[in-house]
Formats: C-alpha cells, structure tokens, sequence
C-alpha cells in the first residue's frame, strides 16, 4: 500500500510542476495520521488559503486506504473535488436552480449540494496510468477553475441576498450568450 501511496506522490509532485507553470498554487499533501492518501491540492485562486481549492486524489488510493479490494486493474481514477466553502440554507431551491445551470453548460464534472459539504464540484478522469498529459492537466484545472469561481460568485450573491435567483439568471444567460458567440 505505501509503494501506492508513494507512487502517487510522486505523480502529483509532477503534476505540480506543470501547474505551477500556469502560475496557479498548488500543494502536494503527503499520506500521513492526519490524511489517509496523497493528495494535491490546486488553488483556483492566487490566496490558496481563501479560495476555492480543488483536491485530486487517486480512487485507488481510497480504495486501498479503505481495505477495499479494486476490480478494475487496467485503469485509474483520478478525482478533481472542489468543496465550495458556503453553507447555503433558506436559498435551497434556488441554488440548485443555479447549479443545473452550470451542470448544463460545464463541459466536464457536474456540481452538486449536500447538507454536510455544501456546495462541491465533482470530476473522475479515467486514465491507462496515473500519469496524466500534462495538456490535458492544464486544461481541466483551467475548466474546473473558471466554472468553480464562476458559481461561487453567483452563489454568495445568492445567499447574501445581493441578488435574486431572477437577476443571477438573467446575468448567466447574458455571460453564456457572450462567450458562444464568440
């Protein structure tokens, strides 16, 4: 199990190189007492301590810290999940309202709610091997990212009463008309 784990540091530790050259924050989370798998853990913005972060963890590595025996030997799983950090509780219908929207048009991943977490953003890449193109890295993390801060921003206005469900949805479908025309 620690040679696992020990791989799959060592893919994020490179994994983390190609990212940093986004300049976006990243830190690699060694196994340990306190988190059972490595993990890395992305910024999606420049302050990695206030914003939303995305955490990419190996299936298999939960699997085995889990004493549970893996089926699929030929693939791997790797798990994006951004916890977006706002407890939402009298907004409820509205705020799934809003992340149908973003279900809708984000082209990977879905985002989802639940009592305990809030609001989260949920990815699993299937992969031959644990090593990912870095192309493909960049790319989802710049997806995960824009999406991520996109509805984080439409949700606080939502839950601070800045803004309706009304207004949010007239502003979503004015930015998502911009960006398919161009």
């Amino acid at each position: 199990m620690e040679n696992s784990f020990e791989q799959s540091k060592l893919v994020f530790e490179k994994m983390q190189i190609e990212i940093n050259k986004l300049n976006i924050n990243c830190y690699v989370m060694p196994s340990s007492n306190e988190n059972s798998i490595p993990q890395l853990l992305i910024a999606t913005d420049v302050d990695i301590n206030n914003s939303p972060v995305i955490q990419l963890m190996f299936v298999d590595d939960l699997l085995q810290a889990s004493d549970i025996k893996k089926d699929i030997n030929s693939a791997f799983i790797v798990q994006f999940f951004a916890p977006i950090n706002l407890k939402i509780y009298k907004e409820t219908i509205e705020a799934y309202r809003i992340l149908g929207i973003f279900n809708r048009v984000c082209p990977i991943g879905f985002f989802g709610m639940s009592e305990s977490e809030g609001a989260f953003f949920r990815y699993n890449f299937l992969s031959k091997e644990k090593a990912i193109d870095p192309r493909v890295l960049n790319e989802t993390v710049q997806i995960i990212t824009f999406f991520v801060k996109k509805l984080s921003a439409k949700l606080i206005d939502l839950v601070s009463g800045e803004k309706t469900y009304e207004i949010i949805l007239d502003e979503l479908e004015k930015e998502l008309s911009q960006v398919a025309t161009k």
